[in-house]
């Protein structure tokens, strides 16, 4: 594992914030490579995207960062990264997920299916989407949206059902440890937990191979970042579509310009630059 003294700790929401609607993933790939050097920083890259999305990014770049997938219900590292041991693997990357292994994305699958018949729910979630249709949906590419159906443990859902039903399939979950929460576009049903939680479960694990870092930094735009940017040292607050703001501004809550690679680099290095220093005023870099 790198030795990383001193370092801190930065969780990013990836769409609607260090990523636009252009995607640019080679600029997003500079730009956390930049921070991680430039500023001692391990990047948390906290997503609804799945953990095969998020690889396509995250295996560019040269500092690799943490990977807390579908909404934090699944973390992913490098095995040189951290001591602890995963669930299983995928590829070089140590996975845990907060589903059961015996359950996974199938039995969820499989629960979902059962309500839907006995309580006559209507919905339709991506298990029920071919991927020509998701990309036809989302705007995803064919080929992106094929990953973002190889899901482990949520389903984004298209509620088609009354307030009613949605009130009483919320109790169906919450009987059976599980959450409804939105993500924009989609409800997503996932185990109990939050993107703060999975932040707070890598940074303990980080702590003990490495020590405490000198603080957290979070970024994101959207209701699922709340907590992990109400639990941060510093949060950096993307606009939505509208122009509006999650959070006040405040001593510890910084307005971005705007979603991006380009954006996100220059909010983020102001904050590094102004708070997360050592005891000298300084940074150490390599």
């Amino acid at each position: 594992m790198t030795d990383l003294p001193n370092y801190c700790l930065i969780a990013t929401d990836l769409d609607g914030t260090l990523l636009d609607d252009r995607y640019g993933y080679e600029e997003a790939v500079a730009a956390i490579d930049e921070v991680s050097a430039r500023h001692n920083a391990v990047v948390l890259l906290a997503s609804s995207k799945t953990l095969a999305e998020m690889l396509q990014l995250a295996e560019r770049c040269t500092r690799h960062p943490l990977l807390l997938f579908e909404n934090g219900a699944g973390i992913a590292w490098r095995s040189d990264q951290l001591s602890a041991l995963g669930d299983f693997t995928v590829g070089v990357h140590q996975v845990i997920t907060q589903l059961p292994v015996a359950q996974g994305y199938l039995g969820l699958r499989a629960m979902l299916e059962k309500w839907r018949i006995e309580k006559g729910y209507k919905f339709r979630g991506f298990g029920d989407y071919t991927a020509r249709e998701v990309a036809e949906i989302t705007g995803l590419s064919l080929s992106d949206a094929a990953l973002a159906r190889q899901r482990l443990c949520t389903e984004p859902l298209d509620w088609l059902d009354t307030p009613e039903q949605l009130a009483s399939f919320e109790g169906q979950l919450e009987a059976n440890t599980l959450q409804l929460i939105s993500g924009g576009r989609f409800l997503h049903v996932m185990p109990q937990g939050s993107k703060a939680d999975a932040v707070a479960r890598a940074a303990g694990w980080l702590e003990q191979d490495r020590g405490a870092p000198r603080g957290l930094l979070a970024c994101g735009d959207a209701a699922n970042d709340l907590t992990m940017l109400q639990s941060s040292d510093i949060a950096v607050v993307f606009p939505d579509s509208s122009g509006s703001y999650l959070l006040p501004a405040s001593a510890t809550v910084h307005h971005a310009c705007a979603p991006g690679p380009a954006a996100w680099l220059n909010a983020v290095s102001q904050v590094l630059n102004t708070e997360f220093t050592d005891s000298n005023g300084n940074y150490t870099d390599e």
